[in-house]
């Protein structure tokens, strides 16, 4: 009898120690601080910061803001998520950049000439990520030789294809946001050439 007592206490005491571990464990993962969500201010200031141009709409979310942005380029939906960072870009509408208005006088390549630029005319304006950068983002995702790499754009915006060669010899293709440096897709030829 006094062993069916003692397992019943062991059973118990092991049950509440059990208990006692969780409730230990959800209490220190409550306790990490939660991100805290930008206001509405706060997100404006930091698109203007990042993008320029002019912020047409902002919407809260439940998880974040849609922003809609109007650029030089075009008009973009910019999905943030609650601390401001670029979950999507999209391109909603481009823009044709402005014909330059001849005026005779002034100095070359000034607006109000008419003597033309320097040779390769306007560049377009820098892309907020390199290609280097895209580059770094990319090796980060696969070890290897870069082969190729080249800018391209699509209905979801701008982004670098960057061929990577394994010391394996494998070779993976990785797509990164131009604008966010977000990896899109990594994708692995598997092909066997034997």
């Amino acid at each position: 009898m006094k062993q069916v007592w003692r397992m019943r206490w062991l059973l118990v005491g092991l049950l509440v120690l059990f208990l006692t571990a969780t409730a230990g464990i959800l209490l220190l993962q409550s306790g990490s601080e939660p991100v805290r969500q930008l206001s509405e201010s706060e997100i404006r200031d930091q698109v203007l910061g990042q993008y320029g141009g002019e912020i047409r709409e902002v919407q809260s979310l439940r998880e974040g803001y849609q922003v809609t942005l109007e650029s030089e380029l075009g008009v973009y939906e910019l999905l943030l998520g609650g601390a401001g960072e670029a979950r999507r870009i999209l391109r909603l509408e481009a823009f044709e950049p402005p014909e330059p208005v001849p005026n005779p006088g002034g100095e070359p390549g000034q607006p109000g000439t008419d003597q033309p630029e320097e040779p390769g005319g306007e560049e377009p304006p820098p892309l907020p990520l390199t290609e280097e950068e895209a580059i770094k983002i990319a090796l980060g995702q696969v070890l290897g030789k870069v082969e190729d790499v080249e800018l391209r754009s699509n209905d979801n915006g701008i982004y670098y294809l960057i061929e990577i060669e394994t010391p394996e010899e494998r070779e993976a293709v990785i797509q990164v946001n131009a604008i966010t440096g977000t990896v899109i897709s990594v994708i692995w030829d598997d092909d066997d050439d034997t």
